[in-house]
């Protein structure tokens, strides 16, 4: 029986009570008044449409005949408790009156002690972990500690003890590892949710991750993220993120295995089997797009050095950029009609300046190496003009992930006081 039917905020007195509900007819004609909750729908169907059938003991679905008990939950023990001893042991319980021992509730309630203890077994809330203490809300702050704000369990105890309570780490992992089981489904359909866009954001960047006994901690990588904001797409952004202890091409390729679509991403070569015809002929489920930040991000290092090609460059992929910001939340067909008035003339003219650039360099140059690195991925670079679904970039992936790259940079007892403060690379 659903408590928030029948059950007042803090319960009432043993004289509100009688006066309410004096005899089982009360507490039945209560209880079919309140009926199916406002806005309650079907279990299996999510239909709101019922009807009431054998002597209004059951609520059954119009759409797919699924029934519900009224009274559900009354049978214990081989009978029938009546639904004014639920009223009471509900009101009973609202006071406070939980740490009430089963013998006095039977005594209060007119029953055995037995069917006291499981009238307050089934009135009790469900919680996370089976017979555990722990309430939702407490292992929902150690996860967001521990995955959103990068606190390790040490340091939450830590942080929990200067409070007064003691929590020990051991005790939190335990919760953190039953917690992240529960909530795997819930992972799972964010990554249902993430691969079905139309255009994805992938990335490797290596995340350090402990390796118990080894004494040093190893890498993980990939995130696929999933942000249609950009170009005002309806569907909320998601990422999920995907451990592998190596970065051979096999894990991406698992990953994607049903996703279909566009994918940003930089040059790892282990991508590259996506982007292939299949054996039989048909085209490449998965279309390459590159980044053009990364394109940038070689001339930039070629700048800092005062190299005043490279400062060219700068400014003609800035003002791609710049055009993309200007785009920024637009529908679809506005920014591809933008691109193509806008940005692909500047990308002609950056492709001539780069290939009229490129043979008075010797070969082994850091602009050379830069302007090939670019123009062997020029039509992944510019596949972007094609689509106002898609980006000029990758960085949202990178922004994504760095975080817990680059967690290191919030943990400075782990930095050598030596070395100083620690430093922003990015």
């Amino acid at each position: 029986m659903p408590r928030n039917r029948v059950q007042h905020q803090k319960g009432l007195s043993d004289d509100a009570f009688e006066r309410l509900y004096p005899d089982e007819e009360a507490c039945r004609k209560a209880w079919f008044a309140w009926r199916w909750p406002e806005g309650f729908k079907c279990p299996r169907c999510a239909a709101s449409e019922y009807c009431e059938i054998r002597d209004r003991q059951l609520l059954q679905c119009r759409h797919c005949r699924y029934q519900t008990s009224l009274i559900a939950g009354t049978v214990l023990q081989g009978t029938k408790l009546p639904m004014r001893v639920w009223f009471r042991a509900m009101h009973l319980l609202a006071q406070g009156k939980k740490g009430l021992s089963n013998i006095e509730l039977g005594r209060r309630l007119g029953i055995s002690t037995n069917a006291a203890w499981r009238v307050q077994h089934k009135l009790m809330p469900s919680l996370p972990i089976e017979r555990g203490r722990p309430s939702a809300g407490l292992l929902a702050h150690i996860l967001v500690s521990k995955y959103c704000d990068h606190t390790p369990l040490y340091r939450q105890a830590g942080i929990y003890a200067r409070e007064g309570v003691d929590l020990d780490r051991a005790v939190m992992a335990n919760w953190v590892g039953k917690s992240v089981w529960i909530a795997a489904p819930l992972v799972e359909a964010i990554g249902d949710h993430v691969m079905a866009a139309a255009a994805l954001h992938g990335n490797d960047t290596p995340v350090p991750v402990l390796a118990p006994g080894a004494g040093k901690t190893k890498t993980g990588r990939w995130v696929y993220l999933r942000d249609e904001r950009p170009h005002a797409g309806p569907a909320p952004p998601a990422v999920i993120y995907r451990y592998s202890p190596d970065r051979k091409g096999e894990h991406p390729r698992r990953h994607l295995a049903r996703f279909r679509g566009f994918l940003h991403a930089d040059g790892y070569a282990g991508f590259g089997p996506l982007y292939q015809t299949s054996g039989d002929g048909k085209p490449a489920s998965i279309t390459e797009i590159a980044c053009w930040a990364h394109v940038r991000r070689k001339f930039h290092d070629l700048h800092l050095t005062g190299s005043p090609l490279a400062k060219e460059a700068l400014d003609r992929i800035g003002r791609l950029f710049d055009i993309e910001r200007a785009a920024q939340g637009l529908p679809p067909d506005m920014r591809r009609r933008i691109r193509q008035s806008r940005t692909v003339p500047l990308i002609e003219e950056l492709a001539a300046f780069l290939d009229t650039t490129l043979p008075k360099l010797s070969g082994k140059s850091e602009f050379a190496v830069a302007i090939r690195y670019a123009r062997s991925r020029w039509q992944a670079l510019t596949g972007y003009l094609k689509d106002g679904r898609l980006e000029i970039s990758n960085n949202a992936a990178e922004r994504a992930i760095w975080p817990l790259a680059e967690r290191i940079g919030f943990l400075p007892d782990r930095i050598p006081v030596a070395n100083g403060p620690p430093r922003c690379t990015r």
